[in-house]
């Protein structure tokens, strides 16, 4: 019956759950009934549109994923173990589907024949992922690491479903239309977290939002000396993708000039706000693999140089207005000194990584190993004075 109902994705309705989420995740960190809620109000909504239309639970999963860096917008705490909301997602998705495959004995062989180049591929990586798990439970790791430390390479299965449910071109635009919009709402949390931490002078206030982003692994806010902050979220990526896609919609008229050029720079200023090196590096690289696939796709030169002299000029634009909130203008040097210590930790890291490598070079130690190094990061040398950090 629910098939039946017509209905066409729009993005203020992406906008619309997005908003709904964040606002919620950031109540549920004073109010632990609103958690609860929350978390099975969309739980159930991911549910009721999986039983709809299949794809509307993939598109909801892949909104969480843009929004919520590690999963844990929302959370149920079951047996000592947090569930995040991600992972329920991906339950219903993954029963939805294989409830489709038990119960069309013809679907489970054609999406056999349609997958079986991706089974063969992904094969071998699943193999070595079961070893890995093995190891760390009959090794008696904490089961709990061994479990966060494996779980998240499950995420790849959802390529089966996305086969199978995103195959047509209207569901593909609804996929495109979501990553945009989520993107969207990432860069604009993340400029509007930049704006507060910098204009803001009420530190309780300020106190709270950290918080909710530290304890909620949301992302990463950092004072810097100069009177900025760098807002990095690890969710960040998406933003590369997104601004990607801005460029091909671009190239083959599928997007506005007016609002490629908006989203174009509220993406390339939440990438200079992140201050990460590694999304500068991947942006770059990206830009060269751009440039390539073009050539390769026989587009114009003309048209080419269009874009990038467009690029070029949002990059300036993106960047300029994030120098309007800070006192001196200037992020880079600040980038510099906060690298420093990251560089620092990096290398201590290899300290104990490399002769734990040499002594289990083929094999390793499975998932959930830990090892202790010295960490220079702030948030660390506070809590252990000496720097001390054990992780798996």
């Amino acid at each position: 019956m629910l098939q039946v109902i017509s209905y066409k994705l729009q993005s203020r309705h992406i906008l619309y759950i997005a908003i709904t989420l964040l606002g919620a995740s950031f109540l549920a960190y004073f109010y632990n009934w609103v958690n609860m809620s929350a978390f099975i109000g969309f739980s159930l909504l991911s549910l009721i549109l999986g039983l709809w239309k299949r794809e509307y639970a993939f598109y909801l999963a892949f909104l969480e994923l843009i929004l919520g860096s590690f999963g844990y917008l929302l959370s149920f705490g079951l047996g000592g173990l947090n569930l995040p909301i991600r992972m329920l997602f991906f339950v219903i998705i993954m029963g939805l589907w294989m409830y489709d495959l038990i119960t069309n004995y013809k679907l489970l062989i054609t999406n056999f024949r349609n997958s079986r180049k991706i089974i063969i591929a992904l094969g071998p990586f699943f193999l070595i992922w079961t070893i890995g798990v093995l190891q760390g439970y009959l090794r008696g790791y904490d089961p709990s690491n061994v479990f966060f430390d494996a779980n998240s390479y499950l995420y790849l299965l959802l390529i089966f479903p996305a086969i199978k449910y995103i195959d047509t071109k209207e569901k593909l635009n609804g996929l495109l239309k979501v990553i945009l919009t989520g993107v969207a709402v990432l860069a604009i949390e993340t400029l509007s977290l930049f704006v507060i931490f910098v204009k803001s002078q009420n530190l309780g206030f300020l106190e709270i939002i950290y918080k909710w982003a530290r304890d909620f692994r949301i992302g990463e806010i950092t004072s810097l000396k100069n009177g900025a902050y760098r807002i990095f979220i690890q969710s960040h990526i998406y933003l590369l993708i997104g601004f990607f896609l801005l460029a091909i919609f671009r190239i083959y008229k599928k997007i506005s000039a007016r609002k490629y050029l908006l989203l174009g720079v509220l993406f390339c200023a939440a990438i200079y706000i992140s201050l990460s090196r590694s999304l500068w590096i991947g942006f770059g690289a990206g830009l060269l693999v751009l440039s390539a696939a073009l050539i390769y796709a026989k587009i114009s030169y003309k048209k080419i140089l269009q874009l990038f002299t467009e690029i070029v000029a949002i990059i300036f634009i993106g960047t300029a207005i994030t120098t309007l909130f800070i006192p001196d203008g200037s992020l880079l040097a600040s980038r510099l000194k906060l690298g420093e210590s990251a560089l620092n930790t990096r290398v201590e890291q290899l300290k104990p990584l490399l002769p734990a490598i040499k002594n289990s070079p083929v094999f390793g130690y499975g998932f959930g190993k830990t090892l202790t190094f010295k960490s220079f990061d702030p948030r660390v040398t506070y809590v252990t004075k000496d720097g001390s950090y054990t992780t798996y």
